[in-house]
């Protein structure tokens, strides 16, 4: 691979080297930017695979998330939807237009969910 990397960016270089030395770098800076992203990209890959514990074995660096389950947990299940909320507004005496302008939705979205409910 060395070797590799060698002849291509010699080959750049000889090249370039009709432009001048400027031309010569600037021919041959993709090549050394497609090595040094490769590193990049291999030292990622090694380092997020896992660290070595002291008997050898390799232990998981990221721990995998917790299943999802299709209970919501307390705190979300005993927020009141938009529609009580309405209703609650509604029935403490508010506008429709009040109700809007407080809960930031369309007057009409209020009228429609009121109109739901009769």
């Amino acid at each position: 691979m060395g070797a590799g990397i060698v002849a291509t960016v010699g080959a750049n270089l000889a090249h370039g080297v009709g432009h001048r030395p400027v031309g010569a770098l600037v021919s041959a800076w993709p090549a050394l930017a497609l090595v040094g992203s490769f590193e990049l990209l291999m030292m990622l890959i090694g380092t997020g695979r896992g660290t070595r514990t002291g008997n050898g074995e390799t232990e998981p660096r990221y721990q995998p998330a917790p299943p999802l389950t299709q209970e919501a947990p307390p705190e979300l299940a005993a927020a009141p939807t938009l529609e009580q909320t309405v209703h609650a507004h509604y029935e403490a005496g508010h506008s429709q237009r009040a109700i809007a302008r407080e809960l930031n939705i369309d007057r009409r979205k209020v009228k429609r969910i009121l109109d739901q409910a009769a």
